[in-house]
């Protein structure tokens, strides 16, 4: 992955082809590149809450456009208490 210089892949492996890559770094929102690992489809969910989503909902939404043509948020509480099923 070249997304950016202080990225690291985390090879998630369900030993199917569900299997996916994480990228963990600082400032992969800047760097298109970021999203190449996400598998195109035609929709996707944004999971976040009431103190990350103004923050960042927007830019995620406008990187994973080209891939996901339909794209919807789940914006929960903030708190630990509603990081459950």
């Amino acid at each position: 992955m070249n997304a950016s210089p202080s990225a690291s892949r985390v090879h998630i492996d369900l030993g199917d082809d569900r299997s996916y890559d994480i990228a963990i770094g600082t400032g992969l929102l800047a760097h298109p590149a970021s999203f190449d690992v996400a598998r195109a489809g035609t929709a996707a969910l944004i999971v976040t809450n009431t103190t990350v989503a103004p923050l960042y909902a927007d830019t995620l939404a406008r990187a994973l456009a080209d891939r996901h043509p339909q794209i919807a948020r789940l914006v929960l509480p903030d708190g630990e208490q509603y990081k459950t099923w």
